[in-house]
This record gives structure tokens, sequence and C-alpha cells, in this order.
């Protein structure tokens, strides 16, 4: 019991960067506590996503910024936050398609960008115009694999991969050994904040992460 208490404690503390109205915990069917959870999970993840990026394990990226961007759908107010992630995570498909040559890879990654670059339509700042130009050349990438799927190589190149902000507080680092201890843990806490069980697996991180394997 004292785990868990900590758990709820340490995850909850400090972690909305922009707390959502009463009215919107309870639209969702969820209290602030279990909130701050699920953003802590996301961010866990999406750093868990970043690190696998780094190591050129593109698959294994897109496993885990899919998770983030699925847990953060649970969530209100955290519309600019999914964006970014969308378009991190149909680059690691991009990427990961050019090594397994999965086609599922490039409808997904075709899904998230025309999402991405719908909303981005209706911007106009420097940093989301970069961003709609970056999307807009991994559409035509996507569109020419789908064409010449059986081309052995491509003749376009990748855009670089939007830039990661170093951004995570003392509290998240804590959240992170606290899952990393184990996902079973990580259920029971965010449960008895009141976290379907649902959720609960869908938040769970391999105990064995392959990254750290020798």
């Amino acid at each position: 019991m004292r785990a868990l208490a900590l758990l709820g404690v340490g995850l909850a503390a400090g972690l909305l960067a922009a707390p959502a109205s009463a009215s919107a915990f309870e639209d969702a069917g969820l209290t602030p506590e279990s909130v701050a959870v699920l953003k802590s999970a996301t961010d866990v993840l999406f750093d868990r996503g970043t690190a696998a990026y780094r190591q050129q394990a593109y698959a294994r990226a897109a496993e885990m910024w899919e998770r983030s961007y699925d847990l953060l759908g649970e969530l209100a107010d955290v519309e600019a936050r999914r964006d970014e992630v969308a378009l991190h995570l149909a680059h690691a498909h991009l990427q990961a398609n050019a090594v397994d040559h999965d086609p599922r890879r490039l409808l997904r990654a075709r899904e998230l960008l025309s999402g991405f670059t719908d909303v981005l339509a209706r911007t106009s700042t420097p940093s989301e115009l970069a961003d709609r130009e970056r999307a807009a050349q991994m559409l035509e990438i996507i569109g020419y694999r789908l064409d010449q799927s059986e081309a052995p190589t491509l003749a376009a190149e990748v855009p670089a991969q939007p830039q990661v902000s170093p951004r995570r507080p003392a509290d998240l680092r804590r959240a992170n050994g606290l899952i990393a201890g184990g996902a079973t843990g990580l259920a029971l806490g965010v449960i008895a904040l009141g976290v379907s069980a649902d959720l609960a697996r869908r938040m769970e991180i391999d105990h064995a992460d392959p990254l750290t394997e020798t």
C-alpha cells in the first residue's frame, strides 16, 4: 500500500504543465490525480521512443510513440502535444518502413500526417510552417513508396526528424524509475488512482528493454 501511495504522490505532483478545468476531468471520467499519472506515462513513453530513435531502433521508437499518442487521446487540452507526437511517430514509421518494408507503416504515417497538415493549414507561425513543409515532404515520400513498393531504393531521402527539446521535470525522472521497475506495479498504481484497467494495460512498458540488452 505504501508503494501505491508513493506512486500516486510522485506521479501526480507538479506534472501538469497546464492544468485542465474540473469540467474537463469530469467529462473524461478522470480525477486530477489520474490525469497526472496519464500525462507522466505519455512523457515516459515519449522519452523511451526518443532513446530508441537515437539508436536507430525505429520500430521500437514507433511502438513507444504510438503508445504515447494513444494515451494522449484519452486526455483533454493536449491537442498541441498530441500533434507534436504525431509528427515524430509518422517519421519513425517512415524510417522503420525503410528497414522492414511493411506497407502498414506507410498507411499509418499517411493517416497521422494528413490530420497533422489539416491542423497546420489553419496556422502560420514559422515553426508550424516548417513542420507543415516537413510533413508534406514525408507525404510525398509515402506516396512514392506506395506507388513503387517493389523498388529496392528510393530517390528521395527522409527529411530530418523534428528536434526533441529536453524538458523533463525531476518528478518525471522519478516516475520513469518507478515504471522501469516493472509494468505490474505501474498498472496497479494507475488503477488505484481511478484509471481503467484497459488504460493501465496500454501504459505498460516492457520490463526487459531490448535497447539495454547485450
